[in-house]
């Protein structure tokens, strides 16, 4: 949470291959059922963050 007081941001994205995946025009509000990579969405002080489900 440091890092985001320093360098916010609307959609993080975890995972050992996530280069391409995922870009900034990507909607960001809800999670995707199927996630090939972990969803971090910071949204009014709540994170919620969704493990990869394939």
């Amino acid at each position: 949470m440091e890092a985001f007081k320093q360098a916010p941001f609307s959609l993080g994205v975890v995972g050992w291959t996530v280069s391409g995946l995922a870009d900034s025009a990507m909607p960001a509000d809800e999670l995707p059922e199927e996630r090939g990579m972990g969803y971090l969405l910071p949204r009014g002080g709540v994170w919620r963050y969704g493990a990869a489900t394939t």
